[in-house]
């Protein structure tokens, strides 16, 4: 019984892991797909060219990863149960002796990876990635304002509106996104 539970097992998680990946990479090329539309609006300007719009678009996919993956697993994985039960093989499963709480567990083993993957790109790999594409985007675009955006900490800008009237822009880190804020500038 040990033997063809490990058998069981990793039947089980292969047709998993093939569910999901199969789903993660249509969602997360479909979203990239979607970027690189809202992208392509801005090519042209200033010295926003194409290797650009590439780099952002591949630069947010980990955050893409990051939001999707839960669905996704949640979606892949009832895609198998659901062919293994269409194809009676949960049936037979259950009359050869697999409880429901050892088929849990089994369930539990397989999605712990995911739970770690998920864990790693949320910390590690979609903030930083987040920043470099922000980055990317601020240097290509900073010629608008009249000079390059420096890649760390804040950025300082003046623009002359009219005669009298002066903005200051700060380029402002909040949270895993960078935004322009406008402020009147103090007259001295």
């Amino acid at each position: 019984m040990r033997l063809s539970a490990r058998t069981l097992e990793r039947y089980l998680a292969k047709q998993i892991y093939a569910a999901v990946g199969f789903v993660f990479f249509g969602f997360l090329g479909l979203f990239a797909f979607f970027d690189l539309i809202r992208e392509l609006a801005d090519l042209g300007k200033v010295e926003y060219n194409l290797r650009q719009v590439f780099t952002f678009v591949l630069l947010s996919m980990p955050s893409h990863a990051y939001e999707l993956f839960p669905v996704v697993v949640l979606i892949g994985t009832l895609y198998v149960l659901a062919h293994l039960a269409s194809n009676s093989e949960y049936t037979v499963m259950r009359a050869s002796g697999l409880s429901p709480r050892r088929a849990g567990l089994m369930l539990v083993k397989v999605g712990l990876p995911f739970v770690l993957l998920t864990f790693v790109i949320g910390e590690w790999v979609a903030p930083w990635a987040e920043e470099m594409a922000q980055k990317v985007k601020i240097r290509a675009m900073s010629a608008m304002i009249g000079s390059n955006a420096t890649a760390s900490g804040f950025s300082r800008r003046w623009i002359r509106r009219t005669s009298s009237e002066a903005v200051r822009l700060w380029c402002e880190k909040l949270g895993r996104t960078s935004h322009w804020l406008a402020q009147p500038a103090t007259s001295n």
